[in-house]
């Protein structure tokens, strides 16, 4: 089985935003709380798969358009598997939150109220993770330095945009969510209580370095 490459980002605490960018902006650091542990800092993919066979060339994409007509033609063609794991994923975070969790460096958290599925999150995540397929990348700054403050900003999110889970290899729902309650940041993010509403999209891209993309999207609402 192929190792799933896990990032996450928080977007409220400046401290995990990396030299050169990578999200969070003023009003959004205002809303940091104490969660009782060190900032997340971004960190760095782990160590890839064995290398794929050689494959065909994609063409060079265009970079994606950002914008609320872009999410109606996003859900309009999606996948119906891929709505149905994005679905799966959300109910396994909220089943996780309910639990609380020992999140090792990234602090201990008690049971936490479940968190609301929106569809402008949802379209962030899905727009992030087929550009990271389509133009072969794994990171929160896409290759025109777009964040992913803009990119749920762009989406027309109401809410305050939160923080960020990314992955690329996981077959199920169920192993990228046990990937990321294993890492540190990443279970620190899906547990937070200050979050209050979630986007989850996942996209299959045959042909790129990975194939398969995951990405959460966490917002306060207002």
């Amino acid at each position: 089985m192929r190792l799933s490459h896990l990032i996450p980002l928080v977007l409220f605490a400046s401290a995990c935003v990396p030299a050169g960018g990578g999200g969070g902006s003023d009003d959004t650091a205002d809303a940091a709380p104490d969660n009782g542990g060190e900032p997340i800092d971004l960190l760095e993919p782990e160590p890839g798969p064995d290398p794929e066979p050689e494959v065909a060339p994609l063409p060079d994409p265009e970079p994606p358009v950002l914008g609320p007509q872009a999410c109606l033609d996003a859900d309009a063609d999606w996948d119906d598997r891929w709505r149905t794991f994005e679905d799966d994923v959300v109910e396994l975070v909220n089943a996780r939150r309910a639990l609380g969790a020992d999140c090792r460096s990234g602090g201990t958290f008690g049971p936490a109220r479940p968190l609301a599925s929106d569809e402008q999150l949802r379209c962030a995540a899905r727009l992030h993770s087929r550009d990271m397929g389509e133009r072969r990348y794994f990171d929160h700054l896409d290759p025109d330095g777009v964040d992913p403050g803009v990119r749920i900003r762009a989406a027309d999110y109401a809410g305050r945009p939160g923080g960020e889970n990314i992955a690329a290899g996981a077959r199920s729902p169920a192993e990228v969510v046990d990937g990321w309650m294993n890492s540190d940041g990443h279970c620190a993010n899906i547990m937070r209580p200050e979050f209050d509403e979630i986007g989850v999209g996942y996209a299959e891209v045959p042909g790129s370095p990975w194939s398969t993309y995951w990405t959460q999207t966490f917002g306060f609402a207002r």
